[in-house]
C-alpha cells in the first residue's frame, strides 16, 4: 500500500492537507509522486486565486518533497524517455515553476513532520520534530481525591 499526502500552509498556518491510500501501484514511485505534485499544484494554484481574490497578500508557495527524482524532473525541461505518460503534468507543474508561482524543493524523509504521527522515531528524531511543530510538554496536574 502507498500514501500519498501534502499539507498547505499559508505561513506557520495548516489551511488544508490530505491522504490518499492506493491499494495498487502500477507505475513507479516517482510517477505516482509526481501526479502527487500535480495535483498539489493544482489546488495551491485555486488557493492562490482564492486569497488574490481577498486581497490576502502571499508569498511565492513552497512545495517540499522528499523524492529528489520528483524534484529533479520538476525542473529539469529534458523529458526522459521513463516518464511519458507524465508530460502534460510535467510541462504544467514546469510553467508555474518558470512564472514563478511556486518553487519545488527537496527534504529528506526523515525530517518530514508527519513522521511523527507515522513512523517509528528514534527519541532524539522524534524531540526534534515535536519542537518543530511547537508541540510543549505539559506538566501532570494531580486532582485531589
Amino acid at each position: 500500500m502507498f500514501y500519498l499526502r501534502a499539507t498547505i500552509n499559508l505561513g506557520p498556518n495548516l489551511i488544508s492537507w490530505w491522504s490518499c491510500k492506493q491499494t495498487m501501484v502500477s507505475r513507479s514511485s516517482t510517477d505516482v509522486e509526481y501526479l502527487s505534485l500535480f495535483a498539489a499544484t493544482v489546488y495551491i494554484l485555486w488557493i492562490q486565486t482564492l486569497l488574490k481574490e481577498l486581497s490576502v497578500s502571499h508569498q511565492i508557495t513552497i512545495v517540499l518533497c522528499d523524492n529528489l527524482s520528483v524534484v529533479h524532473l520538476a525542473h529539469n525541461s529534458v523529458l526522459h524517455a521513463k516518464s511519458g505518460q507524465m508530460e502534460l503534468d510535467m510541462f504544467f507543474v514546469r510553467d508555474k515553476i518558470l512564472a514563478k508561482k511556486l518553487l519545488v524543493r527537496h527534504i529528506p524523509g526523515q525530517d518530514q513532520w508527519a513522521n511523527l504521527l507515522t513512523k517509528l522515531l528514534s527519541p532524539t528524531r522524534f524531540s526534534f520534530i515535536k519542537t518543530k511543530l511547537n508541540v510543549v510538554d505539559l506538566p501532570l496536574v494531580s486532582h485531589p481525591p
